[in-house]
């Protein structure tokens, strides 16, 4: 995981700086996942579009990855690491796919 940055669009151009799929998490003091995201295309992007809504966001880390797969993976790990107060519910799956979460193996109230 890279980071923590300060959260602003700078450090998004200078740092994220190769389009790929990714997790993210945000923080408004730079030391608490306040929420988890991720990019199934484009981390860099979502990124950019989290400036223009109202949060507080302060900081960021980041890491790419290498699938969809992997993003979602990534984003369901940090989410059950660090219970981020803003994420209201569990990370949603890509549209189409039926990949369980790698740590609880629960979605859509099926277990695997």
């Amino acid at each position: 995981m890279n980071g923590p940055y300060e959260f602003n669009l700078k450090n998004i151009t200078d740092i994220v700086n190769k389009v790929s799929s990714g997790a993210y998490i945000l923080s408004r003091n730079g030391n608490n996942a306040n929420y988890v995201g991720r990019s199934d295309t484009n981390i860099k992007s979502r990124l950019e579009s989290w400036l223009n809504e109202y949060h507080n966001y302060t900081h960021f880390w980041f890491e790419y990855t290498n699938s969809q797969l992997t993003a979602f993976e990534t984003e369901c790990n940090w989410w059950h690491k660090y219970h981020p107060i803003d994420n209201k519910i569990h990370p949603d799956r890509p549209a189409n796919s039926n990949w369980l979460c790698p740590v609880c193996m629960f979605f859509n109230n099926i277990r695997g």
